[in-house]
């Protein structure tokens, strides 16, 4: 998945003091409940990857954003201080019954124990909000209006 210069240059990014650690993957690492492109996959390099964030947990806050759902969640994981936010599409999400006839959360999300609510189905990106003088760190998502367009201009 990462080729060996892209593992040295993460773990020498690792080794800087941060307050705050955003990690950044196309495709989700944490999720465990479905069958699409993802870090479980490909378990030895999701390992690997958790065996660098290990040390880092206990001093720094460390959020991993991910996408390519087409739906938006939050993760946490059960063991380790480590939490996954989600956050796709801007332009198109999948609705309640698209794959399976289901018409809810309970019916159509698919069962994972790391994530902490139902998806987010509706167009929106992710949004981290740092209040540094209070130490604290906002995660969440932004619903995409949809802007009526005049066909005159």
């Amino acid at each position: 998945f990462l080729s060996q210069k892209q593992w040295k240059l993460l773990e020498q990014s690792l080794a800087r003091p941060a307050n705050v650690r955003l990690v950044i993957s196309s495709i989700q690492v944490m999720a465990d409940g479905h069958g699409f492109e993802c870090w479980r996959m490909i378990p030895h390099e999701r390992t690997k990857l958790y065996n660098l964030l290990q040390p880092t947990l206990a001093k720094t806050r460390t959020i991993i954003l991910s996408g390519d759902r087409h739906v938006g969640g939050f993760y946490k994981h059960e063991t380790k201080d480590l939490y996954e936010v989600t956050a796709s599409s801007w332009t198109h999400t999948i609705p309640y019954g698209k794959f399976d006839d289901c018409s809810n959360a309970q019916e159509c999300d698919e069962i994972d124990p790391r994530r902490m609510d139902d998806f987010v189905r509706v167009n929106h990106f992710g949004v981290i909000h740092l209040d540094w003088d209070n130490r604290e760190m906002l995660v969440g998502f932004k619903r995409v209006e949809t802007l009526a367009v005049n066909e005159d201009g």
